[in-house]
């Protein structure tokens, strides 16, 4: 048990004397830096960035080892017991040492001088209850309404924003457009790709080559019938047929391929733009035209769900032990002072250990937009939880009778 002596007020008043001898020191110790500072700004050549850099981190060791050795002394000299007046006198200033009880004049009459020689005893400490626990207690569990879902929206590619078409505060559905990469080169690509994709004049010109390679076959031929011609210039009109048509062949190919080329573009064009993937209202756009994307930091924009409400409880496992997936329950918004019901999503099959809690998730109908996220929110006793109250104090009244 602890009592107050005289004693007691003497190491009090030495450990004050401490710490103003610390103090007093902090102040000397910036006055030498401020002089240093102010020597510096006058143009003192005569120390240099390092020599003033060395005075100034001496300077403030300085200061540290002498305040850290007065509270040392004070310290050490208030733990080892008792002070001897003749210890006291040295230790404390002279105002105080000449007058020992002049620090307890300001303590409560119970508490003073005369009471504590005596060895009055300290009143007994309480222990005050935990206000946000009080307030649980009493009013139910709270929380806080956050979104259904929260999506950060990152960009596919690197690349410098060429467009953004969405701000904060707007609406968007599933797909719509949000922002587009520059994408000069691609289309420049695309262009080409598709210039030979639809070019005819080449696949004419084979087919018209073709048509006449075939007239002079079909020539050669009916002279070898009539014993005109030779086989050496029927085999020749007959190899440069062959050539023709693989000439078509060839230049319908590379349409393909360059229609083919169109698609990979326009692919590529694609993946360069950003799309909302629900809908939802933009609460944040971190890119504007010309700033570049890169791996590092792809975020650009955020986009929250607010039709549906998530509110994540964290109940005691006497609570949650009745509540089930699909129960519904009463909620109480206290900041806007409105009340709604809430269905039960999830309720986790074990027990946080430090904690004791188990966790607990509501959905809250928001498509009205009514109800804030971000707001506290307090649940009350569920449904199923009155009803089975009420079941059993008819049964408890049954049996009374």
């Amino acid at each position: 048990m602890i009592k107050f002596t005289t004693a007691t007020q003497k190491q009090s008043n030495a450990f004050e004397h401490g710490v103003r001898q610390a103090i007093m020191q902090l102040n000397q110790s910036i006055g030498i830096g401020t002089t240093i500072a102010k020597s510096a700004r006058r143009g003192n050549r005569g120390l240099n960035g390092r020599q003033l850099a060395s005075a100034v981190l001496a300077a403030l060791v300085f200061c540290v080892l002498s305040c850290g050795g007065f509270l040392n002394s004070a310290h050490c000299q208030t733990l080892s017991g008792p002070l001897s007046d003749k210890a006291f006198q040295k230790a404390a200033p002279p105002e105080v040492a000449q007058n020992p009880t002049r620090l307890t004049a300001s303590l409560p009459p119970s508490l003073r001088s005369g009471n504590l020689a005596r060895g009055a005893e300290l009143p007994t400490p309480v222990r005050l209850k935990s206000t946000m626990a009080s307030r649980i207690g009493s009013a139910g569990e709270e929380a806080f309404t956050e979104p259904i879902e929260t999506i950060k929206i990152a960009a596919a590619e690197t690349g410098i924003i060429g467009k953004v078409v969405v701000k904060r505060g707007d609406t968007v559905t599933a797909d719509d457009l949000l922002f587009e990469l520059d994408m000069t080169v691609l289309e420049a690509s695309k262009r080409l790709a598709l210039a030979k994709a639809s070019s005819k004049a080449r696949l004419r010109a084979a087919e018209v080559e073709f048509n006449a390679k075939t007239k002079s076959y079909h020539k050669r031929v009916k002279l070898l019938e009539d014993q005109a011609g030779s086989p050496e210039e029927v085999e020749k009109a007959k190899t440069e047929v062959d050539l023709a048509q693989q000439n078509i062949e060839a230049i319908v190919e590379e349409q393909e391929q360059a229609s083919l080329e169109t698609k990979r573009i326009e692919t590529q064009m694609e993946q360069r733009r950003t799309r909302s993937p629900i809908d939802g209202v933009v609460i944040d756009v971190r890119r504007k035209p010309g700033e570049y994307v890169s791996n590092a930091d792809p975020h650009i924009a955020t986009v929250v769900q607010l039709e549906t409400l998530r509110v994540v409880f964290y109940l005691p496992t006497g609570r949650a032990a009745s509540i089930k997936s699909g129960d519904v329950v009463n909620l109480l918004l206290p900041e806007t002072n409105q009340r709604t019901e809430g269905t039960v999503e999830y309720v986790a099959p074990i027990t946080n250990a430090d904690s004791g809690r188990v966790r607990v998730e509501v959905l809250v109908d928001n498509e009205s937009g009514d109800f804030r996220s971000g707001v506290r929110c307090r649940i009350l006793e569920s449904s199923s939880t009155r009803q089975s109250k009420r079941t059993t104090a008819g049964k408890t009244e049954r049996n009374r009778r």
